[in-house]
């Protein structure tokens, strides 16, 4: 059976000045699958991350959503099926979590939102802390939320900004869970992460950046062979 691409980056290049981020990095992201975005602080990860989510322009190369580039209409087609987690939580500290999910529900113009919001609360187990003020909450709980914010409008194209950073062991597991159930509902996930140990059971492709270079792409990886080749690149003490 053949994988459907839904979105595709072509030989993409980012300048700041200067300063190039991003050197004609290729990536596939297919349907049903997660694919983990990995490499060092400043590789260029969080920059391509923004680009796929059209936060920020690529300075050459092309961005295509179901083999077309997108531009024109298919921006507008193509933001609606877009879910994107990003380093801020972007969860109002003086609501309640049921009053962040009905703000983002409204912003997004949702017509079922009261299903909707039960949906998602039930999905990442809100549903007891509907009521308590999000500034209340831990870590984990406060990045439950922001999936919940971020799936609201059922999107097709997850892209997600180190979500498993400062999350506990116990909230870190029950992300990666999440994000492996997720995956089943004809679904792409990116996840741009640092995690190896308890979370690569659940990626099915991974690609390496290195200065902003595309250095090493591959399907499911054992974590011993995944981590022997990270450190081929950076170094570091292997396990």
């Amino acid at each position: 059976m053949k994988e459907e691409i839904l979105v595709e980056c072509s030989h993409i290049e980012k300048f700041y000045g200067k300063k190039q981020a991003l050197k004609g990095v290729d990536l596939k992201l297919f349907a049903n699958k997660i694919t983990f975005l990995m490499g060092e602080n400043g590789a260029g990860k969080s920059t391509l991350c923004k680009i796929l989510a059209l936060l920020s322009k690529e300075s050459n190369g092309k961005i295509l959503y179901k083999r077309r580039e997108i531009k024109g209409n298919l921006r507008d087609e193509y933001k609606k099926v877009l879910g994107y987690l990003s380093h801020q939580t972007f969860i109002y500290n003086h609501l309640t979590a049921l009053e962040n999910l009905n703000f983002f529900a409204n912003l997004y113009g949702i017509t079922n939102k009261k299903e909707k919001i039960e949906q998602v609360m039930s999905s990442f187990g809100l549903t007891e802390y509907k009521n308590q003020i999000a500034g209340t909450f831990s870590r984990g709980l406060q990045q439950r939320l922001s999936l919940a914010r971020t799936l609201l409008n059922d999107p097709t194209v997850l892209l997600l900004d180190e979500p498993f950073a400062g999350l506990d062991p116990s909230a870190l597991y029950n992300l990666a869970q999440i994000l492996s159930e997720l995956k089943t509902r004809e679904r792409t996930i990116l996840v741009v992460t640092h995690e190896i140990d308890d979370t690569v059971e659940i990626a099915d492709n991974f690609i390496i950046l290195k200065q902003g270079r595309k250095v090493f792409e591959d399907t499911f990886y054992s974590k011993e062979n995944l981590k022997n080749t990270y450190f081929e690149f950076f170094g570091g003490v292997k396990q």
